[in-house]
């Protein structure tokens, strides 16, 4: 084991996202942002955490 295996990760190159298509339609736009939970797990501090809080905002009845 190397001394890089046990280093944490470069969260600068984390959470890359596929780009949307130039030519997507609007529902392609919507099923794509629903896909990635509205962006809930994109930002680079954190991304489980605001995922998780992205979650709960919709799986937990009011």
């Amino acid at each position: 084991m190397t001394d890089h295996d046990l280093s944490k990760p470069d969260i600068r190159k984390a959470n890359d996202c596929p780009p949307l298509p130039v030519g997507a339609s609007m529902l392609d736009r919507a099923v794509y942002w629903f896909g990635l939970g509205l962006g809930s797990g994109l930002p680079r501090r954190a991304p489980g955490t605001w995922g998780t809080v992205g979650g709960l905002i919709v799986g937990v009845p009011s």
